[in-house]
């Protein structure tokens, strides 16, 4: 099955390009890889061929490519191929149990999929992906109230999606639109200290923040370019206990980092009360420290530390809120990171990796992994 959105198609052209073994250097901090769990396609009647897989058989775990806590500190993940929301509990870190999950509503004419979540509250914040033909439903921003699960895959209450703009739905699962536009492709989505939705549109390189209510946006910022404040196919996106938006600027193989300041500006061509003004800048292609290849993705800590998913250099790195180098953390031996798409820190400083290998170009030393295989894993401060 073909997903057609900007942030896999950018994978392909990324992982076609000739494998360079890279030597990891030491830095002053690192993590290791304590445990983890990995997935095939698991529905009832299949053989379950992992070690690693965790659940039961009706554990519909397929393809993750996005990952957040919700309020109680549970690891919530976007699975992509199958269109579904699952929930894991984290509680015991090296042993996590998977809860339940919730099937995404496919639009009328095609499929769709979530793609980037992010925790508001009690409710989930979704970029959703298309995946091909046009909908209306696809090349969106919505907030998403999880209905109560039975028993997870074939609970008898999925999300719904009915008229999400007619005001006699307010009990429908999608509660709020903040964006759509068959033209675009939202990526990475977040929720400011002021409880704004912020988020990335990869297709168009902007930036956009919108009231947690909905309705007119507050903020824009970006453009395509190499220049400072400009991107090139940007796909993450995080914000900061301080409120700095971290953009994970892909084809330019770096980090940028934005504030929101009041737009007094008249002339400009777009009007609204706030601007993304850029502040600085993190890495730059390469392999060595502090470098860039293709990074998927951020997120943050309490303490302003930025972790960047360096994707084509099968690493993260986690940098100091000034942008300085704290630690290059890759896993070891089975558990070594190939292709890590998404992750997210929890309040104990644990790390927990989307590692999909998605059209991944192996080393010349490596087997090949089908593309429906894939992991999460869980670091750990030394």
């Amino acid at each position: 099955m073909r997903i057609l959105l900007s942030a896999l198609l950018v994978t392909v052209a990324i992982f076609s390009v000739s494998c360079v073994e890279i030597t990891y250097p030491d830095t002053s901090e690192s993590y290791t890889a304590v445990s983890g769990f990995e997935m095939n396609i698991r529905i009832p009647g299949r053989p379950i061929d992992s070690d690693y897989a965790i659940g039961t058989a009706e554990w519909y775990f397929w393809y993750p490519y996005s990952v957040c806590l919700d309020d109680s500190g549970n690891l919530m993940v976007a699975n992509i191929r199958g269109g579904y929301i699952e929930r894991f509990d984290i509680s015991a870190p090296e042993s996590p149990v998977w809860v339940e999950s919730w099937k995404w509503p496919r639009g009328k004419s095609s499929p769709t999929y979530p793609l980037h979540i992010a925790w508001d509250g009690n409710d989930l914040i979704v970029s959703e992906s298309l995946d091909e033909g046009n909908s209306v439903e696809g090349h969106q921003v919505v907030r998403v109230s999880l209905p109560e699960t039975s028993h997870g895959l074939f609970s008898d209450d999925p999300i719904k999606r009915n008229s999400i703009t007619d005001e006699n739905s307010a009990d429908d699962d999608i509660i709020q639109q903040y964006f759509q536009h068959e033209d675009a492709q939202p990526g990475g989505v977040d929720v400011s200290p002021e409880g704004n939705i912020v988020f990335i549109d990869t297709d168009n390189c902007g930036i956009y923040s919108y009231p947690q209510a909905g309705g007119d946006p507050l903020a824009f910022g970006g453009g395509e370019g190499e220049d400072s404040g400009f991107f090139r196919v940007p796909i993450g996106l995080s914000v900061d206990s301080n409120g700095r938006t971290i953009v994970a600027d892909t084809w330019n193989h770096r980090i940028q980092i934005f504030s929101l300041i009041e737009d007094t500006d008249d002339e400009d061509e777009y009007t609204y009360p706030y601007k993304f003004k850029f502040e600085d800048a993190i890495g730059g292609l390469g392999g060595n420290n502090g470098e860039l290849s293709a990074p998927y993705s951020t997120t943050t800590d309490a303490e302003g530390n930025i972790y960047v998913a360096d994707t084509r250099n099968a690493r993260v790195q986690q940098y100091d809120a000034a942008g300085e180098l704290l630690a290059i953390i890759y896993g070891d031996g089975y558990w070594r990171l190939r292709a890590p798409l998404d992750l997210v820190v929890t309040p104990e400083g644990d790390l927990w990796v989307v590692d999909a290998y998605i059209w991944y170009e192996p080393w010349d030393d490596e087997p090949s992994y089908p593309e429906e295989f894939a992991r999460l894993i869980l670091f750990r401060k030394n």
